[in-house]
Parts: C-alpha cells; sequence; structure tokens
C-alpha cells in the first residue's frame, strides 16, 4: 500500500513538472512553436476575515411621460426624493450618488414607441418614454463586536426598509401615468410595480484594507511556494526560481460591485446579504523553473 502510494505521488509530480503531457497521446506541435516551459506549476490560498462597516443601498427609479422631457422632469422629481431620504437617513453625503437616465425600453420597444400612430390624430405627438436612474447611498456600521454589529446593521437595514416603503406608499401612479403604461404594455415594459419607485438592493460592504489583503496575498504564495517544494523532492529535483504568477478571489457572500485592480489583483470591497463576518479567499497559482 505504501509502494502505491509513492507511485502516485511520483505520477502527479511528473505530471506537475512536464504540464500539457498526456501519456499515450499524440499532440501535434507546430514547427515554429517556441519550446515548451518546464516548471513545477503550484497554487496555495490565504484568507482574511472582516465584519461588514457599511451598508449600501440601491435604488432603481422610474418615470413615465408623454415625451422625453416630461419623463424627464418626473424623474428628477422622484430622484430628489429618494436622496433626500437617504439624507434624512444618515447617509454620508458622499455617497449619496444617481446614474445618469437613461430610457428602461428595450430597442426594439423603443422603435416600436417611433412607429406607433400618433393619438388624437396629432401627426406631432411625441411617443411615451420610459426612463431609469438609479440612487446610491451609504450608512457606516459599526458596532464593538461581531454580534453588536450583525444586531446595528438589521436594525439599520428594516429602519431604511420601512421608509422607502413608504415613500413609495407615498406616490401612487397617475390615471394618465397608468395609462401610458398601458399602451406601452404590448411592448413589454417593467412591471407596473417598478415605478416609480421599484428594486431595491441592500447589502453589508467590507472594505478591505491594501496591507490585509497584500497579508493574505503573502499567505497564498508561502502555501504555495511549499506546495511546489512536495513536488520537486518527490520528483528529485530542486526549486528554481518563481516564474509568471496569477491569481484570484473567492468570498462567501453575495457580491462586490468592485473588480480586482487588472495589475496587482487588489480587491478593495466585498458585499453581501447579510450583516456577518466575511472570509475572503486569495488564490496565487504560481509555476517554478527546476533548479539546475
Amino acid at each position: 500500500m505504501k509502494r502505491f502510494f509513492v507511485c502516485l505521488l511520483l505520477v502527479g509530480s511528473i505530471a506537475a513538472i512536464y504540464p500539457g503531457r498526456t501519456f499515450g497521446q499524440e499532440i501535434a506541435i507546430p514547427p515554429d512553436a517556441p519550446p515548451p516551459f518546464q516548471g513545477i506549476r503550484a497554487s496555495g490560498t490565504g484568507s482574511l476575515k472582516r465584519m461588514p462597516d457599511i451598508l449600501r443601498v440601491t435604488l432603481v427609479i422610474t418615470a413615465v411621460g408623454g415625451d422625453v422631457a416630461a419623463a424627464t422632469q418626473k424623474l428628477n422629481k422622484h430622484r430628489d426624493a429618494a436622496s433626500k431620504l437617504f439624507t434624512d437617513l444618515g447617509a454620508t453625503k458622499e455617497s449619496i450618488k444617481a446614474t445618469p437616465p437613461k430610457s428602461a425600453l428595450t430597442p426594439p420597444q423603443a422603435q416600436q414607441g417611433q412607429n406607433q400612430a400618433p393619438a388624437s390624430g396629432d401627426a406631432t405627438a411625441p411617443a411615451a418614454a420610459l426612463l431609469t436612474t438609479t440612487v446610491k447611498g451609504e450608512w457606516p456600521v459599526k458596532g464593538k463586536n461581531a454580534d453588536d454589529t450583525a444586531i446595528a446593521g438589521g436594525a439599520l437595514r428594516e429602519k431604511i426598509l420601512e421608509a422607502l416603503s413608504k415613500l413609495a406608499d407615498d406616490a401612487p401612479l397617475s390615471d394618465e401615468d397608468q395609462q401610458m403604461l398601458f399602451e406601452l404594455a404590448g411592448k413589454g415594459p417593467p412591471a407596473m410595480s417598478s415605478v416609480p419607485f421599484g428594486a431595491r438592493m441592500i447589502t453589508f460592504v467590507s472594505k478591505i484594507p491594501r496591507e490585509e489583503f497584500d497579508k493574505a496575498a503573502a499567505r497564498a504564495f508561502a502555501a504555495a511556494k511549499s506546495h511546489a517544494s512536495i513536488l520537486s523532492r518527490a520528483a528529485g529535483v530542486s526549486l528554481g526560481e518563481v516564474r509568471p504568477m496569477s491569481s484570484d478571489q473567492t468570498d462567501d457572500w453575495y457580491s462586490s460591485e468592485t473588480d480586482p485592480d487588472p495589475a496587482s489583483g487588489y480587491l478593495s470591497e466585498v458585499a453581501g446579504l447579510e450583516p456577518v463576518e466575511i472570509s475572503l479567499s486569495i488564490t496565487i497559482h504560481t509555476v517554478f523553473a527546476i533548479g539546475k
């Protein structure tokens, strides 16, 4: 049994040292191809854990109007109401931002709207417009420990949800707006319940300090090098210099709105749906040259 285990280990080591080789299979290599790189490939993972420090709200606002100007006027009114609500609830001033208005109709829907017959025989009557924007705001979440942070984050979320529900209740659709939505129904607009205040996303965000990320990445590299050392000893070769590396990150939360830095792989934040501890894993993929 012990001898069988050693054989398996050596086979695995050879496969790691000479990547791309499949025993018993002929591989066609172009005559002008560079010589294959021979090295030891290994991966390692480092992790870090943090509690969220921010609650972020993303609110989608939609407005319908007889033309773009009318829809824009309504949209701006609803956007300002949402921004004021965020301020009154204690969102940090610099975090309250709105995206530029855009059409909520897909291109085929918009084309149908342009081609539809004008209402009341008026050849100059514009087609109805459906515009949307997104308003975001952030609140600090603080607690003495993990339990306090979870309780504080949950209570703040409930307070915001209640206020958002009241905001929607206080802005019912007019008969005219409902009629325009019914006219657009054949073109497949968003559900009427999404106008004016529709989809809302509440996430808990943890900002990752660069030094903590770098320490976790260093632990990942150390684990990769340790793995490569085991493979090199099993194959009876020495471990040379490290060659190009790559990395990726995974977390046990819902999502992140921030992409990793393309140059360093640094991920500045992660976000999830609950105010619980985050576990971010960083995996380093390395290739070591075979030493002389």
